[in-house]
């Protein structure tokens, strides 16, 4: 069954032909809510007219009528003398034969949902299936009237607000840069390997989940055992167990580490810190965990996405439009749940080659979308990875080697997150301390 209304759309740009101010109620209907053609095109030439001041009648759009193949064939500038007579009379009637129009097109979107998923269904994952026909249905329903806000609104909205705090990370220093994670807002946290953004954004999601708040964290490069066994390892540095501290290597290589010591470590993890270390993720994936996060939880407070690059997108024509799929697709995952999104993001090998190896923004990998679509783009550095990797030659005198192994263990425990790009606040570095091979990350006043 096709779902159209061409009646309706006839009245519509018949009303129109006989008077532009109708368009003004019909802010809400787009060309591609029409179901014919030759409609779409005279409607989206109609509004075009009038965005540039142009008079938008039967005799104007003559010419256009009649060089259009689709419009020239039913009569050109004929059909546009028809559809006067066919034209709402009233104001209120356009607007109503408009709501029509709009959940016509509704109808058809939904039916193509449901004709993809039966078709990929026989031999398509489950998963895939569902996450895909969730998206189409939640686009789908996006079809009501309207979403635009009076500034007034929206000022008194805002107001009504101003006391809800933002999400505090639980690292002081960040939160006074930051003023915390904001709901609908994507954070971009980036870095060379072993820079510590994993860890900045395992101590981050902890925090938070410590606090009460619920994290939905997505892993897409480390399994859930092994962000299991890292929050074990960082539990264990906290100073009540003393020195029963167990560094993360340890766990992972099988080292013999008392076991009553770990399910002590287990029991006080967070269990409202939940973790999806599925693979190759897509955008409608990670928003359908996400959501059942949140009713299984009856809360949601961040996602966390580890990281982005490792994210599969819809279109597959090239690196750079793929990454700009991702980056965009989070943040409006950010606005639709109304919850903050703080994504890991490699940066490119370009900063191996220079001399000072401190991010900027043009190193964010891959595409410039993501210092787009962030909010907030934070960069991890640790001088003391390269600098152990730069010591003095053999034969340097004595003196450059006291000063190199000085200077090393200045900077030994020295994470610099440098807040390169933020909408609303700041941008400068923040020097915290960190225990990679606890992953922990701390203020240095905490520490």
């Amino acid at each position: 069954m096709t779902y159209h209304r061409l009646d309706a759309e006839q009245a519509i740009l018949g009303a129109l032909l006989l008077d532009g101010a109708v368009l003004e109620h019909l802010s809400a209907l787009d060309a591609e809510h029409f179901y014919d053609p030759v409609h779409q095109r005279l409607y989206t030439e109609i509004r075009r007219l009038a965005g540039i001041g142009r008079s938008a009648d039967a005799m104007s759009l003559k010419a256009w009528a009649n060089a259009d193949p689709g419009c020239a064939e039913i009569g050109g500038h004929a059909y546009l003398l028809k559809l006067m007579p066919a034209a709402a009379t009233l104001t209120y009637q356009a607007v109503s034969y408009a709501e029509i129009v709009r959940d016509m097109a509704a109808r058809r979107a939904l039916a193509a949902a449901l004709q993809d998923a039966s078709t990929a269904l026989p031999t398509g994952d489950v998963l895939d299936v569902t996450a895909a026909l969730e998206a189409s249905l939640r686009t789908v329903g996006d079809h009501g009237d309207g979403f635009g806000a009076d500034l007034d609104d929206a000022s008194a909205a805002f107001i009504a607000h101003m006391d809800k705090t933002a999400l505090s990370t639980g690292i002081l220093a960040l939160d006074e840069r930051l003023g915390g994670l904001h709901p609908g807002e994507l954070t971009i946290l980036a870095g060379r390997p072993s820079m510590g953004k994993t860890a900045l954004a395992d101590q981050i999601a902890r925090n938070i989940a410590e606090a009460g708040g619920v994290v939905h964290f997505a892993s897409l490069e480390m399994p859930k055992e092994a962000l299991a066994a890292r929050s074990m390892s960082a539990f264990s540095w906290r100073r009540e167990y003393g020195t029963q501290r167990v560094q993360y290597y340890h766990l992972r290589n099988g080292s013999n580490v008392d076991r009553g010591l770990l399910h002590s470590l287990a029991a006080e993890l967070p269990r409202s810190l939940v973790i999806d270390d599925r693979a190759g993720q897509t955008l409608a994936q990670l928003e359908q965990s996400a959501r059942a996060t949140r009713r299984r939880k009856k809360r949601l407070d961040v996602i966390v996405v580890d990281y982005l690059q490792l994210m599969c997108a819809a279109r597959g024509d090239g690196r750079v439009n793929e990454i700009t799929e991702i980056s965009q697709g989070l943040k409006v995952i950010a606005k639709r749940l109304g919850v903050p999104v703080v994504a890991l993001s490699q940066l490119s090998r370009g900063v191996e080659s220079r001399e000072n190896k401190r991010p900027g923004l043009s190193d964010l990998r891959d595409s410039g979308s993501i210092e787009q679509d962030a909010d907030v783009v934070l960069a991890c550095y640790r001088e003391e990875y390269y600098l152990s990797r730069n010591p003095p030659a053999p034969e340097a005198p004595v003196g450059d080697h006291v000063a190199w192994k000085a200077k090393l263990e200045r900077v030994r425990c020295d994470l610099e997150v440098i807040t390169l790009k933020q909408r609303a606040g700041p941008t400068g570095t923040d020097v915290l301390t960190c225990h990679l091979e606890y992953d922990v990350i701390r203020d240095r006043v905490a520490a």
